[in-house]
């Protein structure tokens, strides 16, 4: 049976995925937003007709037009899961430079 893995923004132990290695819980899904730290919240289903991902605000109802989101300052981006739903990972971090220092 595969250990569980962390939640990249809460850290909480969340079921091992090899697919989505960097997948957020249910409690962070639920703070997901349009921009860091105090953003207008978002989710995210499988588009009506085309399939695909489909935002919305949760305050209007009217479409998000993006596939990224941020919970606190981790940026994010929602998808299509392999067998359908919606599944939401962290983007890996930046590369630092080290020339740059």
């Amino acid at each position: 049976m595969p250990r569980p893995q962390p939640c990249p923004a809460c850290l909480c132990r969340v079921d091992a995925s090899e697919r989505y290695p960097r997948y957020l819980c249910a409690a962070c899904l639920e703070r997901a937003s349009d921009r860091p730290e105090g953003g207008r919240r978002v989710e995210f289903s499988l588009g009506f007709l085309t399939g695909g991902v489909a935002g919305r605000y949760l305050d209007t109802g009217e479409a998000y037009a993006s596939e990224l989101c941020f919970v606190g300052d981790l940026m994010c981006r929602a998808e299509q899961a392999r067998f359908g739903g919606i599944v939401v990972q962290a983007l890996p971090p930046e590369p630092r430079d080290p020339d740059a220092e």
